[in-house]
C-alpha cells in the first residue's frame, strides 16, 4: 500500500486553521497552515479513510457557497470561523475548494498530483486510491 498525502489549495481571501488541534482527529484541520500539505496517509485495501480534513479561516467572513475504488481517502473542508482548528457545529463545509492528491510522502515541494477534485456542496472530497 503506497503512502498518500493531500494538498489544500486555498480560495482567495481564506487562511488554513492550525493543524492537529484538540484530541478529536475527525474534527480537527489535518493540513499545515503553511503549505497546505497534510502528512502521509496508508489507507488499506478494501478501507476508508475520512478524517483528512481541511480547516479554512474566512478573516472576512463565510464565503457564499458555491463504483466504489480499492480504498478511498478523503475529508472535510470546513470554515473555521474561530481560528481554533476544531471543526464546531456552526462550522460548515466549504464547497468548491481544490483538493490535490500526491503518491509518496511530503517533501519541501510538492510534486504533480496524481489528482485533484473539488469539495461538493458539504465540503467534502473523496479520493479513490490504490
Amino acid at each position: 500500500d503506497s503512502p498518500y498525502y493531500v494538498e489544500f489549495v486555498k480560495p482567495e481571501g481564506s487562511e488554513l486553521s492550525p493543524e492537529n488541534v484538540g484530541s478529536d482527529d475527525t474534527l480537527d484541520s489535518d493540513a499545515n497552515p503553511d503549505t497546505g500539505l497534510t502528512d502521509a496517509y496508508v489507507v488499506p485495501a478494501g478501507e476508508v479513510d475520512d478524517t483528512v480534513d481541511g480547516g479554512l479561516f474566512f478573516p472576512s467572513g463565510t464565503p457564499t457557497p458555491t463504483s466504489t475504488p480499492a480504498a478511498q481517502l478523503g475529508g472535510t473542508v470546513f470554515s473555521d470561523v474561530n481560528d481554533d482548528g476544531i471543526q464546531d457545529t456552526n462550522e460548515p463545509g466549504v464547497p468548491g475548494v481544490t483538493v490535490n492528491l500526491y503518491e509518496g510522502t511530503p517533501g519541501p515541494q510538492p510534486g504533480t498530483p496524481i489528482d485533484s477534485v473539488t469539495t461538493d456542496e458539504n465540503g467534502d472530497y473523496l479520493f479513490p486510491v490504490q
